[in-house]
């Protein structure tokens, strides 16, 4: 089931970080998942496209939007959209152990 982290807003897919969410919050994630109709999968050539792209997406009615993992800069946009559109579900999926290195400056 996909959790939200309350380090940062970020929502994690597999993060044991971020399973100590409540219960709540990974279910309202959970149901925002199911009942969104679309999820967006997308990945850039760079951080600035990635932001821009992602802001057009969630600005025409995607509210479900992952991040693929091999876009640059992908946690500092995560970041930034959690800032912008705070009620949009956003994620990357990526393995448990690579979370704990690369996620490690936005987790508290």
């Amino acid at each position: 089931a996909a959790v939200r982290s309350r380090a940062v807003g970020l929502r994690c897919y597999d993060c044991p970080a971020a399973i100590s969410s409540t219960t709540t919050a990974a279910a309202a994630t959970l149901s925002n998942i199911l009942n969104s109709g679309v999820i967006a999968c997308l990945r850039a050539q760079s951080a600035d496209v990635a932001l821009e792209a992602a802001r057009a997406a969630i600005t025409a009615g995607v509210s479900v939007l992952e991040i693929v993992v091999s876009t640059p800069g992908v946690f500092q946009v995560l970041h930034q959209l959690v800032q912008d559109f705070p009620s949009t579900t956003l994620g990357c999926n990526m393995k448990p152990l690579r979370i704990r290195h690369d996620l490690g400056p936005f987790l508290s």
